[in-house]
């Protein structure tokens, strides 16, 4: 019985391993692609023959939205540094720990924002594409480290 159990046990793992590790390539490509062609021309004609660089727009509102969002963060861990010296010393310790970690993400996220600002028109797709993973490291982060000392 337990031969039969195992050999089943072994069939889901591989065929869940093609899943999660084939797979993910593929979808990777695609998505590769469609960017490639979003940011690929970002210059529009419009009716009058006037040209309007759509992604220059679109760079200044990302970038405006990540400063929000870096200042939210910000004043989130003034308010968790506020509420800290409440904390017993074991907890502080291990909190202290994990700000200096988070500070070294938010470093990295301050970094990508600023080759995004730098950034032209033609290459902010890849910057983005940086910046969206830094943020998205930094959310992560915050929500499975930090959040418990709210």
């Amino acid at each position: 019985m337990k031969i039969k159990w195992c050999g089943i046990l072994m069939f889901l793992i591989f065929v869940l391993g093609i899943k999660f590790f084939i797979s993910p390539g593929k979808e990777w490509e695609l998505t590769k692609k469609a960017v490639a062609v979003t940011y690929e021309d970002p210059k529009v004609r419009e009716p009058y023959g006037t040209e309007v660089d759509f992604t220059e727009q679109q760079k200044e509102e990302y970038y405006r939205e990540l400063r929000i969002a870096l200042s939210d963060y910000d004043k989130k861990i003034n308010e968790l540094n506020a509420k800290s010296a409440s904390l017993k010393e074991a907890d502080k310790a291990e909190y202290l720990i994990r700000r200096e970690e988070f500070k070294q993400k938010r470093k990295t996220a301050y970094d990508r924002l600023e080759e995004l600002k730098n950034a032209s028109a033609r290459a902010w797709g890849d910057v983005r594409r940086g910046m969206d993973a830094a943020m998205a490291d930094l959310s992560a982060y915050y929500d499975k480290k930090l959040s418990q000392y709210r």
